[in-house]
């Protein structure tokens, strides 16, 4: 073997064996013929390597040469991948490798896979559930005889972490029979890095609520080019090994990898779709068209809760800088009574997302939310292995956290990072990563007890840490009260559909189209539409005067965020005053509902769930650190508590109490306690 060929057996491009058929199409019996190193050399003449590779698809391998050329590659693909990646190297580098990326003739999917496939080429659609961290694989060992010194080759299996001894030496001259008593020369062996990967089929190609799985190898260059979660198309040949009790088990050996979103941006929009949807944008009022097409069949006032479903799936536009990312997908979250359709429109939203993921918080897990280490049967190695969660599987759609009261507080105390952050980070074992979790999220809750009530401060009712609220764009209230027109409405739009009358909406899939087209857009703020906001915001801040906890700069971003979605549901490349007008509304609508305290002010501390009693009742702590306060700006605690005893009349052990749990947080507080001690301000 040529030293150029031994190159290429070190690469992931497969090797052939003498056991191999070789293609009958361009080798005979004794390799390729200068015919056949012409037509291969013809194919990657056309396709320039980028760091090294060649990406190859179906069309780059049949327009120059022909289709007999591409069915040969399916049948043949060890003999023509390798040959292949020889000419590529004859032409370019001698380290270029040949990479075969998206759909070939025999695309299927993975539970269509049989054992007349071994062997053969094949490209799947599929989503990586999970993957090891990288390791050494070694695809040929030498050893050396302790005996005599003689050196052997020998080709290994795929079982990481167990080499193939020889069972004697092959010397003719020595008499050792002992596997034991073999050397490893590990610097003179092939090895080359490997990952493992779990594919599975995706839901909405497979056959059964159980999408198949399988397992596949990514060698040298491919290591590391797939994530958790992430959808790909992947080219590989079908391999077949033995297990312990001589079961034929199948696996995938990757040598291309074709990555795709299969968000939003996967959607196909053909130039008939875009002018229907420029259609439906100019035509009265596509808001109302559009929101009313979301979960129909629900009656009732749901307008704030379609209208804020509507913006989510549109989202704000992306303008990150090298210094600073910020977050553009729009969070939500649905509060109030049972059985008031929170969990069906939330289910129906995903439904119109081309990329959802739909989890119930009360059997989810911390790691099932966020992502996993662990070590599993399903791979040769015995390395950690990474799992992304429902975020990182959501990333680039929307996920939806239905049940979220009933969440363990793990999971509740959770959602931080990848709300805000848009990431996950993990760190365990031997493996640090961070995966991205890009998604709108849509969280739905229900009251711990009884009934919800709007003048009850939320965190009182639902028992989940108040950054969780603060990170939301958009809350929407639903409670059940009786409201004759309302329920008029429903009775009459489930008569009109027994009889056959409904109402003619716009279709999911149509939905999903036209938010697909919307977010193809980015338009860009006005000075009319930003000055707008700008002023709401500084008025709102004004009107919060006294407040210790006024509407922030949070707010003033989720106004930016839904009022580009409102530019895009209009198809516009231009956020105007009127997207400016109805973004403010919708902050306006919400936080009045949610965050308005006794006063009639907008108080953020609403939503973290100080009542009415308790923030009076720290305020006239802090006004009496005040009045006692030394230069320092201090005063002794005993002092303090003799005078609120006397202004409150309550008993001092209740009062003691109370002063205790405000010291312990001194950022929501503003008291803090040092050397006996108390003071009030702004603290970190």
């Amino acid at each position: 073997m040529s030293s150029q060929q031994d190159d290429a057996q070190t690469d992931v491009s497969p090797s052939p064996s003498d056991e191999e058929v070789t293609s009958p199409l361009l080798f005979g019996a004794h390799g390729p013929d200068p015919k056949a190193e012409s037509t291969l050399k013809q194919v990657v003449s056309g396709l320039e390597p980028v760091d090294g590779v060649i990406m190859g698809t179906a069309d780059d391998i049949s327009k120059p040469v022909g289709d007999e050329v591409l069915d040969d590659f399916v049948s043949h693909p060890d003999t023509l991948l390798f040959h292949l990646t020889l000419a590529a190297r004859d032409c370019y580098e001698n380290d270029t490798d040949v990479h075969l990326v998206g759909e070939f003739p025999s695309h299927q999917r993975l539970e269509d896979l049989r054992a007349s496939s071994v062997g053969t080429l094949v490209s799947v659609e599929a989503r990586v559930m999970k993957r090891t961290d990288v390791y050494d694989r070694h695809i040929y060992a030498v050893f050396q005889c302790a005996d005599c010194g003689h050196k052997m080759t020998r080709r290994q299996s795929r079982a990481a972490g167990e080499l193939d001894y020889p069972r004697e030496c092959t010397s003719k001259d020595c008499n050792n029979k002992a596997r034991k008593w073999f050397d490893h020369l590990a610097q003179q062996g092939d090895i080359v890095d490997r990952q493992q990967v779990i594919l599975q089929d995706l839901h909405t190609l497979a056959s059964t609520p159980n999408p198949a799985e399988l397992r596949a190898d990514l060698n040298c260059r491919l290591v590391n080019e797939v994530e958790s979660g992430e959808t790909v198309t992947v080219t590989a040949i079908l391999r077949a090994t033995e297990d312990d009790d001589k079961n034929s088990k199948h696996f995938l050996q990757v040598v291309g990898i074709k990555h795709h979103d299969r968000g939003y941006n996967g959607v196909e929009l053909t130039d008939e779709d875009r002018a229907k949807h420029e259609e439906i944008a100019s035509s009265g009022d596509v808001f109302e068209t559009l929101s009313e097409s979301i979960a129909p069949s629900i009656k009732g006032d749901y307008q704030l809760a379609r209208m804020a479903g509507l913006y989510q799936l549109v989202g704000g536009v992306r303008r990150d800088t090298d210094d600073q990312k910020e977050r553009v997908n729009i969070h939500v979250a649905y509060v109030g009574d049972p059985g008031t359709g929170k969990s069906d429109l939330a289910k129906y939203i995903a439904k119109i997302a081309p990329k959802s993921v739909y989890q119930s918080a009360d059997n989810a897990t911390q790691a099932g939310l966020t992502a996993s280490i662990s070590y599993e049967d399903d791979f040769d190695t015995t390395k950690a292995t990474l799992t992304g969660g429902a975020f990182v599987k959501a990333d680039g759609g929307l996920i939806v956290l239905d049940e979220l009261d009933k969440g363990r507080e793990s999971v509740r105390n959770c959602l931080q990072e990848p709300l805000e952050e848009q990431e996950v980070s993990v760190a365990k074992h031997d493996i640090r990563a961070t995966l991205p979790t890009r998604c709108g999220a849509l969280l739905v809750a229900n009251p711990d007890h009884s009934r919800f009530d709007l003048s009850t401060p939320l965190k009182n009712q639902i028992n989940i840490n108040d950054v969780v609220w603060d990170r939301m764009d958009v809350i929407v209230p639903f409670v059940n009260k009786p409201d004759e027109e309302r329920d008029n409405a429903i009775a009459d739009s489930i008569l009109n559909r027994v009889k056959g009358e409904a109402h003619e909406y716009i279709s999911p899939e149509r939905m999903t189209k036209y938010v697909a087209h919307a977010r193809t857009i980015d338009p860009e703020m006005t000075d009319e539409a930003g000055d707008e906001i700008h002023e709401w915001w500084v008025s709102l801040r004004n009107s919060s005067d006294g407040i210790r906890t006024a509407v922030g700069v949070r707010q003033f971003y989720s106004a930016i965020r839904l009022a580009e979605a409102s530019a895009r549901i209009r198809l516009s490349y231009t956020v105007d005053l009127e997207d400016a007008e109805r973004a403010i509304h919708m902050m306006d609508t919400w936080m009045t509902l949610m965050m308005t305290n006794e006063k009639g002010q907008l108080d953020m501390d609403v939503l973290s769930g100080e009542s009415a009693p308790v923030r009076e009742k720290i305020q006239i702590l802090r006004e009496t650190i005040r009045n006692l306060a030394d230069e320092d700006g201090g005063v002794d605690r005993s002092e303090v508590m003799d005078a609120l005893t006397e202004e409150t009349n309550e008993k001092r052990a209740n009062l003691q109490q109370f002063v205790n749990g405000k010291i312990g947080d001194p950022s929501k507080s503003g008291v803090k306690q040092d050397d006996g001690k108390l003071y009030t301000g702004d603290f970190e």
